[in-house]
């Protein structure tokens, strides 16, 4: 069984046609739990019900800071998941305050070549260092988790 099938995803997306694309790619590389918001304002509701592995959201949704609303939501909540900024208005400065807001990547929909390869490699390196981070944990840290522990896939 591909280990994407364990891995929950959230996209946050308020273009439809572009959230299709984006969900179909997804599937395309075998991932298919996949849930769907339109707004921070709902995506910042479902992180209080439930857990993604890794958040796909786009940096401009109602407004031009919605990305990092939901990330700060993430990083207020202390929720271990991997953030990715999927943005088609990618700036210099927007992106070095994501990674300092503590961001996974943050790609951008108009580079060269096809930004669904680039997400899935992403979104790779994400499932995969959170293996060997679950992996490598001391058994003494191991028997007390904590929220600022990596999640389990």
């Amino acid at each position: 069984m591909d280990a994407n099938y364990n891995i929950k995803i959230l996209v946050v997306e308020d273009d439809p046609e572009y959230l299709g694309r984006v969900v179909r790619w997804l599937n395309r590389f075998g991932y298919h739990d996949i849930v769907t918001t339109r707004s921070a304002e709902e995506t910042i509701r479902l992180l209080d019900t439930d857990h993604f592995h890794v958040i796909i959201a786009d940096m401009r949704i109602e407004t031009d800071n919605s990305g990092f609303v939901i990330l700060e939501a993430v990083n207020r909540r202390n929720i271990a998941t991997f953030v990715i900024i999927f943005t088609a208005n990618d700036t210099v400065e927007d992106c070095r305050k994501a990674f300092k807001s503590g961001v996974w990547d943050y790609i951008g929909k108009n580079m060269r070549g096809n930004p669904f390869d680039r997400l899935h490699h992403s979104m790779q390196e994400a499932i995969i260092y959170g293996h060997e981070r679950q992996n490598t944990t001391p058994i003494s840290q191991a028997s007390k988790p904590s929220s600022t522990q990596l999640m389990r896939f």
